[in-house]
């Protein structure tokens, strides 16, 4: 388990140092661009409500392309939820006429970590039933997955976001799909 965090911690602080130092190479002409910031952070008010709460951290490549990563960690018991956690790179393109606003669809791929409670059971060979213990079954799979949705722009650059996804697990899950959807409030710097 100490490993699975340590290469989560690995990939996010990468995956940081990576987005603060781009450098586009933007002439004179692109006036626009110079006046905006590149960089976002929301949180998912809708996945809080449903107990996995998740923040996400955006950086804009282009006018109309972000790329960006997603956590979430389940505050929920075992027994009610078997999602644990999950960080969730995504690539989004925008529709919309200003940068980076309005309409996008989303492709992401995601690491999830899930758990499940499960109780023993052994059956002697009269027929009876015998309880000997309860447990948990653990699971890491990687999946890919798509999203549509809408995101509004303020002057003082606070976004609000709407979208709803799902994607597919791979390898020996004990669900087999991941949920990609939100109600988002954030800040661009």
């Amino acid at each position: 388990m100490k490993t699975k965090r340590l290469i989560i911690s690995v990939f996010v602080l990468l995956l940081g140092v990576s987005a603060f130092a781009q450098k586009n190479n933007r002439d004179a002409s692109d006036y626009y661009w110079d006046d905006q910031q590149d960089n976002e952070v929301r949180m998912n008010f809708l996945m809080a409500i449903i107990g996995l709460p998740e923040v996400n951290y955006e950086r804009y490549l282009s006018e109309n392309m972000g790329v960006g990563v997603a956590m979430a960690f389940s505050i929920e018991k075992v027994k009610d939820m078997t999602l644990r956690s999950m960080v969730l790179p995504y690539c989004r393109v925008y529709f919309g006429e200003k940068k980076d606003n309005g309409f996008f669809i989303e492709g992401n791929m995601a690491m999830v970590s899930q758990k499940e409670s499960v109780n023993y059971y052994n059956i002697d060979g009269y027929g009876n039933i015998t309880y000997t213990g309860a447990g948990y079954n653990t699971a890491t799979a990687l999946g890919f997955g798509a999203a549509v949705g809408f995101k509004l722009l303020t002057r003082g650059g606070v976004t609000g976001e709407l979208y709803l996804g799902a994607g597919r697990l791979f390898g020996n899950p004990i669900d087999r799909a991941y949920p990609r959807c939100g109600i988002c409030i954030g800040k661009r710097f």
